[in-house]
């Protein structure tokens, strides 16, 4: 729809032997009568975002160039709410620091990473304290 006018960088990685230099394209990836979109034998599967920051970060060491301090993680609960766990490792400077997560709607994710990666509009910090006060704990427009 408007790719052409912001870069948007997607990627499902679900193979830690597979090289990742070329977002996902809409359209590459196979229904469900095909083949499952991800593996069963994933190996972000159980893991917590700090393990899934580590894994990316191996990958980032090769030939990859998988942002490895800002991604999101499609779990269980995102298939019965429409939700994703948000994972920046970047502090306020710009550096890599601790690794947080936030679950949040499938609809703000975009423009969240890339707020934490200008650190401008968007802080991990000021979105953490926001959740307090919800009842689900899910950040939302």
């Amino acid at each position: 729809m408007y790719k052409d006018q912001i870069q948007c960088h997607f990627v499902f990685v679900d193979s830690l032997s597979e090289i990742y230099t070329e977002e996902t394209e809409i359209g590459t990836m196979r229904d469900e009568q095909q083949q499952s979109i991800t593996s069963p034998d994933s190996p972000f599967k159980g893991k917590s975002p700090s393990e899934c920051h580590q894994i990316l970060r191996q990958l980032r060491l090769g030939t990859s160039d998988i942002d490895h301090t800002s991604f999101v993680i499609m779990d269980e609960r995102s298939l019965d709410d429409d939700t994703v766990l948000l994972v920046n490792a970047l502090d306020n400077e710009g550096r890599e620091g601790e690794v947080r997560s936030i679950r949040a709607s499938f609809e703000i994710v975009h423009w969240r990473l890339l707020g934490y990666m200008d650190g401008e509009f968007y802080s991990m910090d000021e979105d953490l304290e926001a959740v307090k006060g919800t009842e689900d704990g899910v950040l939302r427009v």
